[in-house]
C-alpha cells in the first residue's frame, strides 16, 4: 500500500485599521494536518497491498479525513478511469476492467485538511491523499482437462491432472450408460485427481464427461468406453444339452453374478466372472418351439441395472431320424436294446433292434403282420403269422416256434398277444356260438413247459399279463395264478395303465391327473403321483421308470420319476408321440432325446 500525503497553504495579506501594542500577544496557534487523520480502506481487503482478483471484483471503499471535508474521491485501474464520487464511503466494480495481469488500483481522495484555520475557511487549504494496491488479475477459464481410462485390479479407474490454481471451484464427473441411471459425483478437494467406477462391468457402452470449474468459467473432456457382453451356444437336439461359451466381464472386480434363464425361469446362478462355459440341459427346447435362453450379469452396485442377452432356440426340426417311421416301440432290458415295429409301405413288418444310447440299427426280424409282443425281460418275441399261428421268435438267434391257431367258421385266433417274462404268454380266440353269441376265449400258455396255465371264457379280450406271469388283469379285476382267485378291483374311476415292469408287484392307474401305484396282491393305494397344473397323463416309459403329462395348452410334457416323483418340464409341440427309455419318438421318426 502507498499511501501520500499533501497540504497547499494560499496565503493572503490583510489590511485592518488596528491600535499596535508590541508588548501584546495576539497569535492563537493552529496546529497543522497529521497524516495520522487520514486513512483510505477496502473493507475486502483490510490489510496488504495484493489483492488477487479471479471473478467481479466489487468493492467497498472508506476515506476517513478527521476533521476534513472531503472534496472530491477518484478510483482509477491503471491508466483507466474507474468512477469517482465526495462521499466517505462507496463502492465500485472492477468487472469493466478484469484482464488477466498485473496491474495498479489507486483511490485518491482530495479533502480539506480539517485544521481549523483561516486558510481552511477560505478553502485555501486542502489535502491529497492517496491509497495504492497492486491487483493480480486471473480470469482465464481452466485448462483443457484430460481425462484418462485405464484397468486396474478389474476395475475401470479414471485419472486426470490436478488443478493448480487458487481460484478453484469444485471437479464434476457425470457418468452415463443405456439402462443405467445417470450418476453425477462432484470432487471439492482439487488434490484429487482419481476415481474407481466400482459399478461398471465393461458389458455396456459407458460415457464420462468431466469439466473442471473455477470462479470464472469450466472445461470439460469426454471418455466413452465400449461394452461387451453375451454368449455364443450350442444345443444338440439329440439329448437337450446346451454349451454357453460365456464373454466374461473385462472389469471383473465390479461383478457380482450371472443367472441363467430357460424362458425367464431361472435355471443357474453363477458367481465366478471368469467362467468360460457352462454346460445345461434345457427343459422347454423340443420339436417345433421356441425357447429363449436368457444370460442377466448383476454388478455389485444395486442401484445398477442388470444387463441382458439372450438367444432364441427357435423352430427345432429334429435333426435324427429312425430312417422309416415305426408304429411301436419297445424296451428290453436284459438285453439292454430297444425295438420298433414298423414297415416302408409294404405288407412286410420289421422288428428293428437299435442302440438305446446311439440308435444304431443291429438286427432286424422280419413278417407280414404287425401283432408283435415284446416282454420288458427275455429272449424272445412274439407275433401272429397269418392265418392264424402264434410265432415265438429268439431275437437273438432268430430261432423259431410255432403253435397253431384256431381258425374255423365259428372260432379265430390268436390275437392279442401278452406275454410275460419267462416264455409264459396270454393270447385269446373269439368263439361265435351256433346262435350268434361272441365270447372270447382267453389262455395263459407256459411255453417252456408245454402247459396251459389259465383258461376261461370272457365276454371281453382285456386280459393283461404281469412281466412275472403270476397276474393278470381283466378289465378292473385283478386275478392271480398261483391263488387261481379273483383278489381285488380298481375303483370305478381308475383307467388301468399297466403291471410295473420293473417291479410287477406294483400296478398303475390314473383318474385325470392323479397316477396311482397299487400293491397287485390286494390293489390298495401304495402312493400318489400328482400331474402338474393344467396337465394330464400321457404316457409310461417302461425303460426309465417315468410317467409322461402333457399340457395341450402350454406344449409341455412333464416327466415325472415314479419312485421319487421328481418332475422335470420339457417342451414339445406335438400332439401324437411316443416316449421311451427318455427319447421322444414322433410318428414321422423324427427323435429327441428328453432325459
Amino acid at each position: 500500500m502507498k499511501f501520500c500525503f499533501a497540504v497547499a497553504l494560499a496565503l493572503c495579506v490583510i489590511m485592518l485599521a488596528c491600535t499596535y501594542d508590541p508588548k501584546s500577544e495576539y497569535i492563537n496557534p493552529i496546529e497543522p494536518a497529521s497524516l495520522e487523520n487520514f486513512d483510505i480502506s477496502l473493507n475486502d481487503i483490510p490489510n496488504g497491498d495484493t489483492i488477487e482478483l479471479f471473478g467481479s471484483g466489487t468493492f467497498s471503499y472508506t476515506a476517513t479525513t478527521g476533521k476534513g471535508v472531503i472534496d472530491r474521491v477518484r478510483i482509477t485501474m491503471g491508466d483507466q478511469y474507474v468512477t469517482e464520487s465526495n462521499t466517505a464511503t462507496g463502492t465500485f466494480s472492477l468487472a469493466n476492467y478484469l484482464r488477466t495481469g498485473v496491474w495498479e488500483l489507486k483511490i485518491d481522495v482530495i479533502t480539506s485538511s480539517g485544521s481549523g484555520s483561516l486558510a481552511e475557511k477560505l478553502q485555501a487549504e486542502q489535502v491529497e491523499v492517496w491509497r495504492k494496491w497492486i491487483v493480480k488479475i486471473d480470469v482465464a477459464p481452466p485448462p483443457q482437462p484430460d481425462l484418462r481410462l485405464s484397468e486396474e485390479n478389474g476395475y475401470q479407474v479414471l485419472r486426470w491432472d490436478a488443478y493448480q490454481k487458487k481460484n478453484f471451484v469444485r471437479y464434476q464427473l457425470r457418468v452415463t450408460s443405456a439402462g443405467d441411471p445417470e450418476r453425477i459425483i462432484y470432487f471439492d478437494d482439487p488434490a484429487v485427481t482419481s476415481w474407481v467406477d466400482s459399478s461398471y462391468m465393461g458389458v455396456s457402452d459407458i460415457q464420462y464427461e468431466f469439466y473442471v470449474f473455477n470462479v470464472v468459467s469450466s472445461a470439460g473432456d469426454v471418455a466413452s468406453a465400449k461394452g461387451t457382453f453375451g454368449f455364443n451356444m450350442k444345443f444338440n437336439p439329440a439329448d437337450s444339452m446346451a454349451t454357453l461359451t460365456l464373454r466374461p466381464p473385462k472389469f471383473y472386480s465390479a461383478f457380482d453374478r450371472y443367472e441363467i434363464e430357460e424362458n425367464q425361469e431361472k435355471r443357474l446362478v453363477i458367481t465366478d466372472a471368469k467362467q468360460p462355459t457352462v454346460v445345461m440341459k434345457l427343459n422347454t427346447v423340443g420339436y417345433k418351439t421356441t425357447s429363449d435362453i436368457g444370460l442377466k450379469i448383476y454388478s455389485k452396485d444395486p442401484k445398477q441395472a442388470y444387463k441382458s442377452y439372450s438367444l432364441q432356440v427357435a423352430d427345432m426340426v429334429l435333426p435324427k431320424r429312425l430312417g422309416n417311421p415305426y408304429r411301436f416301440y419297445h424296451y428290453n432290458a436284459d438285453r439292454n436294446v430297444m425295438i420298433g415295429i414298423g414297415h416302408n409301405g409294404s405288407p412286410v413288418w420289421r422288428l428293428v433292434f437299435f442302440d438305446p444310447v446311439t440308435l444304431v440299427a443291429s438286427d432286424s426280424i422280419e413278417n407280414d403282420s404287425y401283432s408283435y409282443a415284446v416282454p420288458f425281460r427275455g429272449d424272445y418275441v412274439y407275433f401272429t403269422r397269418p392265418p392264424s399261428d402264434l410265432v415265438q421268435v429268439n431275437f437273438i438267434t432268430h430261432a423259431e416256434k410255432s403253435f397253431p391257431g384256431i381258425q374255423s367258421s365259428l372260432d379265430s385266433g390268436p390275437f392279442s398277444i401278452s406275454p410275460a417274462n419267462n416264455q409264459i404268454v396270454k393270447f385269446s380266440w373269439s368263439h361265435m356260438t351256433p346262435s350268434s353269441q361272441q365270447y372270447y376265449e382267453n389262455k395263459i400258455y407256459d411255453i417252456a413247459n408245454d402247459k396251459t396255465l389259465y383258461l376261461k371264457s370272457y365276454s371281453n379280450i382285456s386280459d393283461i399279463l404281469s412281466p412275472d406271469g403270476a397276474y393278470f388283469r381283466s378289465g378292473k379285476l385283478m386275478y392271480s395264478l398261483a391263488l387261481n382267485d379273483y383278489v381285488g378291483s380298481l375303483p370305478d374311476a381308475n383307467t388301468f395303465i399297466a403291471f410295473r415292469e420293473d417291479r410287477p408287484d406294483e400296478v398303475l392307474s390314473y383318474v385325470g391327473a392323479l397316477v396311482f401305484v397299487h400293491d397287485r396282491s390286494n390293489l390298495s393305494v401304495k402312493r400318489t403321483l400328482t400331474a402338474p397344473a393344467g396337465s394330464r397323463f400321457e404316457y409310461y416309459d417302461t425303460a426309465k421308470k417315468k410317467i409322461l403329462f402333457t399340457n395341450p395348452f402350454t406344449k409341455m410334457i412333464y416327466a415325472a420319476d415314479l419312485d421319487t416323483g421328481e418332475v422335470i418340464p420339457y417342451r414339445v409341440n406335438l400332439a401324437d408321440f411316443v416316449v421311451l427309455n427318455g427319447i421322444l419318438f414322433t410318428p414321422e421318426g423324427y427323435i429327441l432325446r428328453l432325459y
